[in-house]
């Protein structure tokens, strides 16, 4: 006859197996068939039940025809899932995964795939995150960060530009300005350009954080000409 210790000692042994058809309480199926570490606190019942479960928690998840893609290990609360299955090429580590969890005292970051080309991230509940870069290197080039065809890359060619843009209100009054760019150089180039981008030449004497510009006559009321500055 079963104790109650002998059935406590076979519900502590026995390894806690989740699938999209385990049946829940209400009778219906978990549902969820995705990698785990999105699994939401706020999701499906099926979510919660995989986002809530223990630590040591085995799931799996199936293909179209309902044979296993994985089956993951949950190492850590509340999302610390890793692979545990694959062919004889892949790490148990999950190296070949598109989901990273970034543990960091269990209240890390998840970088996972968002089904397609793009990475996303998450929080450790499973909800959208933010990525704050606080230094960043990369390898060790000199340069500056350049955007292309939603590709970043270094440019070094480009040695610290400096640039700065503002306009000059016209008034029917005022011929002199001062333009305080706060570039902290004397190296740069000033332009003044009209409404119809025309280049007009002033009088200009650059200084190291702001320039004086003179017009021989004032700037039209409602006029307003654009300055640009660049410089090293």
């Amino acid at each position: 006859m079963a104790t109650l210790d002998s059935l406590q000692f076979e519900m502590e042994r026995r390894v806690i197996l989740f699938k999209p058809t385990t049946t829940m309480p209400d009778l219906s199926q978990l549902g969820y068939n995705a990698d785990p570490n999105g699994a939401s606190s706020s999701g499906t019942d099926g979510e919660q039940l995989i986002y809530y479960s223990p630590n040591n928690t085995r799931y799996a998840n199936y293909d179209a025809s309902g044979n296993t893609i994985t089956e993951w290990w949950k190492k850590a609360q509340p999302n610390g899932w890793l692979p545990l299955g694959g062919d004889s090429s892949t790490s148990i580590y999950g190296t070949d995964s598109s989901t990273w969890q970034l543990d960091m005292g269990n209240s890390g970051v998840i970088l996972k795939s968002d089904g397609s080309t793009n990475l996303v991230i998450k929080d450790a509940d499973g909800n959208d995150g933010t990525l704050i870069v606080g230094a960043l290197k990369i390898d060790n080039l000199t340069g500056y960060l350049k955007a292309k065809d939603g590709s970043i890359y270094v440019d070094s060619s480009i040695s610290g530009s400096l640039t700065y843009a503002g306009i000059l209100p016209g008034d029917d009054v005022t011929s002199e300005f001062n333009v305080i760019h706060n570039l902290e150089t004397d190296n740069h180039l000033l332009s003044v350009y009209d409404n119809n981008n025309a280049i007009i030449y002033p009088e200009i004497i650059i200084g190291n954080a702001s320039d004086n510009i003179e017009f021989v006559t004032p700037i039209p009321n409602s006029v307003n000409y654009r300055i640009v500055i660049m410089g090293f």
